[in-house]
């Protein structure tokens, strides 16, 4: 139970972009802001597994700092980055100039979430864990160009 409030606080003073994008999803209010926070939810999952390739030792790294099994913690990967991928589908918008307002609207949503959480420097070591400057900069450009490519 500790362990379970402990996720849960960290989870609540830096919210993983995923979370905040799912409730996002839950709550949008147009077709719009759906389709940009799905194109943000298939960005994410790609960049999450493009981090380990960046690094190899992330996803490890990460379940030990979750105190959780390998197994739980690609279970857990599966279930909040791939089945919302496959499963909360958004049609692509009625035009492109609508297309890209919703994909240009997700990733700012996305910068503006990394903004906040990391008080300006875009650096989410403090969120995940800890990996080079420039290898965060990789996996933002691997975001815009997900976010910008969904179908």
């Amino acid at each position: 139970m500790a362990h379970l409030m402990y996720l849960l606080r960290t989870a609540a003073e830096a919210p993983p972009w995923t979370f905040v994008n799912l409730l996002w999803f839950a709550v949008a209010p147009t077709a719009m802001m759906k389709r940009a926070s799905y194109c943000s939810v298939v960005s994410t999952a790609v960049s999450f597994e493009v981090a380990n390739l960046l690094d190899g030792t992330v996803h490890r790294r990460l379940w030990e700092k979750q105190n959780i099994s390998c197994g739980a913690f690609y279970t857990f990967n599966v279930l909040v980055h791939w089945v919302p991928a496959l499963l909360l589908h958004v049609s692509s918008r009625s035009s492109l100039a609508e297309e890209v307002e919703a994909k240009a609207f997700g990733f700012a949503c996305h910068v503006g979430w990394g903004l906040a959480v990391t008080k300006g420097t875009m650096d989410l070591s403090s969120v995940y864990v800890e990996m080079e400057m420039w290898q965060w900069w990789v996996l933002w450009g691997v975001t815009f160009a997900t976010t910008m490519a969904v179908p």
